[in-house]
C-alpha cells in the first residue's frame, strides 16, 4: 500500500511538473513573436506629404543618413509627394533598395537618399532621439 501512495505521489508531482514546463514554454513563445507588428506614421500639411512604415529592428548609422541592419523579416517604407522607398535585408544580410519600384540595389540616387534621410530624421524626431 505504501508504494502505491508514494507513487501517485510522484505522478501527481510529475504532472505538476509537466504543466509548468508547458505554460512557461507557451508564454515565452508568444512573447517573442513580434505578431507581424508594424508601424506606420503619415505627416501632412498643405503641401507636404511623408509616410513611413517599418517592421522589425531597423538601425540608423551614426549620421542618420542610411541603414545599417535591418533584422529578418523587417523592412522600411517610406513615401513623399515625389517618391517612394522600400529597404529589406538580403539573405546575406545586406541592405537592399527599391526607389520606386525599380530593381533592387545596394546604392541610392539623390533623390531617393534624401527622402530616406528625411524619413530618418522625422521617425528620430517622433520618437524624442536626439539626431547625432
Amino acid at each position: 500500500m505504501y508504494i502505491f501512495v508514494e507513487r501517485c505521489q510522484i505522478s501527481l508531482l510529475m504532472k505538476h511538473f509537466i504543466l509548468i514546463i508547458i505554460t512557461t514554454l507557451i508564454i515565452a513563445l508568444s512573447s517573442s513573436c513580434n505578431h507581424d507588428r508594424k508601424t506606420v506614421m503619415v505627416f501632412k500639411d498643405d503641401n507636404q506629404y511623408l509616410k513611413i512604415e517599418y517592421a522589425g529592428t531597423i538601425v540608423f548609422n551614426n549620421d542618420n543618413t542610411g541603414i545599417l541592419h535591418i533584422s529578418t523579416n523587417g523592412y522600411f517604407k517610406c513615401k513623399d509627394n515625389e517618391s517612394k522607398l522600400f529597404a529589406k535585408a538580403n539573405q546575406q544580410g545586406h541592405i537592399v533598395y527599391e526607389a520606386n519600384e525599380s530593381s533592387p540595389t545596394s546604392n541610392l540616387d539623390e533623390n531617393s537618399k534624401s527622402l530616406l534621410i528625411k524619413a530618418i530624421k522625422e521617425l528620430k524626431k517622433q520618437q524624442g532621439k536626439p539626431l547625432s
